[in-house]
């Protein structure tokens, strides 16, 4: 599929899908201003997450860590809500799965990632350790590193035995060639994210763009002979 197409694919599915997924990410994303908002009031945060990555899906850039000013019991309430956040992102990614497979889903699909919690966690922290060390050494490195592990959540919502290591190892496999079509996609998409930053846009943009990438996803799941097609 091209570009376009892939586009208008995520357009129809948006039209045809209920319960509505504007619907859908809106819920996903009031739990997370919420939470963010308590999360801030009770202070001493270390760990910040970038809502605007979050939006986006991108797992690469979505924490951040800043050790001034912690206290233990409002630290470790703080590290359970960015663990939260990371479970809730594999949900959401397991619901933009079913809805381009034609399954029944709905907000359930949020809670998914739970079943898959610690992998998730495991899968997210590996994949920052490894680009922010790339990053370090060189920008461009940690930038190709970030997209040659891009498929990895969905690799590891398919696939809920593999190990985290496996799900990175398939990812690059899968995006040997096809790195700068993902940038490219993302790229295009460039507008509607300037747009997000508007309140409350973000809930009609976010299922745009992640429908977008995860028939992006299906499409190189389809194509690709190293990895099975059927679940």
């Amino acid at each position: 599929m091209t570009r376009g197409e892939m586009k208008l694919r995520a357009r129809s599915l948006i039209d045809s899908t209920r319960p509505h997924p504007c619907l859908v990410t809106l819920a996903l994303l009031a739990f997370i201003w919420i939470v963010n908002y308590l999360a801030q009031k009770i202070g001493g945060q270390p760990i910040l997450i970038d809502l605007n990555a979050v939006e986006a899906l991108d797992y690469q850039n979505m924490i951040r860590i800043e050790l001034s000013n912690t206290e233990f019991v409002p630290t470790a309430i703080l590290i359970l809500f960015q663990l939260v956040f990371i479970i809730l992102s594999y949900g959401y990614t397991a619901y933009t799965l079913h809805v381009v497979r034609g399954e029944t889903s709905g907000y359930g699909n949020l809670l998914d990632g739970f079943g898959i919690a610690w992998r998730a966690v495991a899968l997210t922290l590996l994949i920052d350790a490894l680009v922010m060390a790339a990053s370090v050494a060189l920008l461009v490195p940690g930038l190709i590193l970030s997209y040659a592990y891009g498929m990895a959540a969905f690799l590891q919502v398919d696939h809920p035995d593999w190990s985290p290591i496996r799900c990175m190892r398939e990812s690059r496999i899968m995006m040997r060639g096809h790195k700068w079509d993902l940038f490219v996609l993302q790229l295009s998409f460039l507008g509607w994210q300037i747009l997000a930053t508007i309140p409350g846009v973000s809930v009609f943009v976010k299922p745009y763009v992640s429908l977008t990438e995860t028939v992006f996803y299906e499409n190189l799941r389809a194509s690709n002979p190293q990895l099975p097609v059927d679940f």
